[in-house]
């Protein structure tokens, strides 16, 4: 660990540590010469001689930083120490990862999740617009602030697993042949199948889990071990969310379903025609269900109305961790 008042590369200023991943600790920094506030992700130091650990790190450096878009967290630096510490430093952000708010919260308003999703919809629409897959959606990379301006905001983190597409080459294929990158609960089937051909499709169906757990307050496909929830999302239909959230409405159900078909053919084709449904499905609100959320209107002030508590340290349960990790060993 960095201790308070370590300077990096001559120029940010180590203030407190945020939080610890697993390849890396995250902290608020300072540079020294403009005072700008910041947040400093350093590679640990087991993985500092790891080539696969700093070029993943160097490709969330690359990719967050040549999207410009208010929903994905912004880079503004890359390097690597004189001890051989890489690091990325990113804009520094007060507020809660959605994975905070659903362990402290369970399930959201349906109007506030769609309001999510569609906020979401609108970064991965640059982002696959510019060749780019996330191939990581998950609520611990979901991340709710306030921006000056435009209220409660939604910004996706870490690319660091991130795919540049590029038809007919092999950079479309993962890291390793048959090797799976991501986290088990999010993945669409042909991810755990390793195809190599995944495409835009693939953050699609995570966010359609994501929507799901959002509405219900569980991920919809669940086992005691790794190999038990890859099987589940290879051979288990989508569940029906009335079974957790009585009341919903058939169109509400079929949309929450509709992102997380098998088949990719049957789920939606893109970030713009998901937020697109997502938009009309949201303006006939006496169709979205039980009346969950008491809010004025829709759209971002929906998201104005949660509670966000600045710096929260998130809680999960022991068993998901214990996956999510499993998950990471095995996209190493």
């Amino acid at each position: 660990m960095l201790k308070p008042g370590t300077v990096i590369a001559d120029r940010y200023g180590i203030v407190r540590l945020i939080g610890e991943g697993g390849m890396g600790v995250v902290y608020e920094a300072r540079h020294t010469s403009i005072g700008r506030r910041v947040a400093l992700k350093v590679v640990h130091k087991e993985y500092s001689s790891s080539a696969v650990a700093i070029e993943r790190f160097q490709q969330e450096a690359k990719v967050a930083a040549t999207i410009g878009h208010i929903n994905i967290c912004e880079v503004m630096d890359f390097g690597v120490t004189d001890d051989g510490l890489a690091y990325i430093v990113m804009e520094y952000l007060e507020g809660e990862s959605l994975a905070t708010i659903l362990g402290r919260e369970r399930k959201l308003p349906i109007d506030v999740a769609m309001s999510i999703l569609m906020q979401i919809m609108d970064a991965l629409e640059e982002v696959h617009a510019k060749g780019v897959l996330h191939r990581d959606l998950k609520p611990e990379n979901v991340f709710i602030t306030n921006v000056k301006g435009h209220g409660a905001v939604v910004k996706i983190l870490d690319f660091g697993i991130s795919k540049v597409m590029k038809p007919g080459s092999d950079s479309m294929r993962l890291t390793q042949t048959g090797a799976m990158v991501g986290t088990p609960y999010y993945m669409s089937p042909e991810h755990v199948r390793a195809k190599g051909d995944i495409d835009q499709r693939t953050d699609l169906y995570a966010c359609g889990v994501i929507l799901y757990e959002m509405v219900t307050g569980e991920v919809p496909f669940k086992g005691e071990s790794y190999s038990q929830i890859i099987a589940a999302i290879l051979e288990d239909p989508p569940p029906d969310p009335t079974r957790l959230t009585p009341g919903l409405s058939q169109a509400v159900v079929d949309f929450i379903q509709w992102g997380m078909q098998r088949n990719r053919e049957k789920r939606p084709q893109s970030a713009a025609e998901y937020r697109e449904k997502a938009r009309l499905l949201a303006g006939t609100l006496s169709d979205l269900g039980p009346p969950l959320g008491k809010l004025p209107q829709f759209g971002r002030t929906k998201l104005d109305s949660l509670v966000i508590s600045p710096d929260a340290t998130e809680k999960r349960s022991g068993a998901r961790r214990l996956l999510l990790i499993a998950g990471t060993i095995a996209a190493v």
